[in-house]
C-alpha cells in the first residue's frame, strides 16, 4: 500500500506545481494535498532526484516543475516514487508454498503479476500530468 500512497501523493504535489506556476514550499503543498509535510518532503525528494521537479534552496525557495507536463507520463511519476521496487502486487508470489501445489500456483500467479505489470504500466503510460489537470479543471484551483 505504501507504493499508492507515495504515487498518490506525488502526483498530487506536482498537479499543485502544475497549476500553479510559481514555487511552492513543501509545507504549502502538504497543506493543499493534506498530506503530512516530513513524509512529503521524502517523496519530493524522489521527485528531484528523478528529474520531474527541481527545488530552489532557502529563503523564498521552493519546488518547481522541470518539465512541461504534457511530457510527464503517471508512469514515469510512479517510477520516481518508487525506484527499483517491485510492485506491491508482486508479494503474491511469496504467498504460495514449496510443495507441487504451491509450485503449481505460483505459476499462475508468475503469470497474472507480469500481466497486470503490463497492463498498468500501459495505462499508467498512457495519461500525462497534463491530462489530469485537462480532466478536472484543476488549473488556478
Amino acid at each position: 500500500m505504501a507504493q499508492i500512497k507515495r504515487f498518490g501523493y506525488g502526483l498530487q504535489a506536482m498537479l499543485v506545481m502544475t497549476s500553479h506556476n510559481k514555487l511552492h514550499s513543501s509545507s504549502e503543498i502538504a497543506k493543499l494535498i493534506q498530506y503530512e509535510k516530513t513524509q512529503l518532503r521524502k517523496i519530493l525528494s524522489l521527485l528531484v532526484e528523478a528529474q520531474l521537479v527541481s527545488v530552489q534552496q532557502g529563503r523564498g525557495g521552493g519546488y518547481y516543475m522541470t518539465k512541461n507536463s504534457k511530457d510527464i507520463s503517471l508512469f514515469a511519476i510512479y517510477n520516481a516514487v518508487n525506484p527499483g521496487q517491485q510492485p506491491e502486487w508482486h508479494r503474491l508470489l511469496a504467498t504460495t508454498g514449496e510443495n507441487y501445489f504451491g509450485q503449481q500456483v505460483n505459476e499462475s500467479f508468475e503469470e497474472i503479476t507480469s500481466e497486470l505489470s503490463l497492463a498498468i504500466k500501459a495505462i499508467l503510460t498512457k495519461y500525462t500530468l497534463h491530462d489530469l489537470l485537462q480532466d478536472r479543471s484543476l488549473i488556478n484551483m
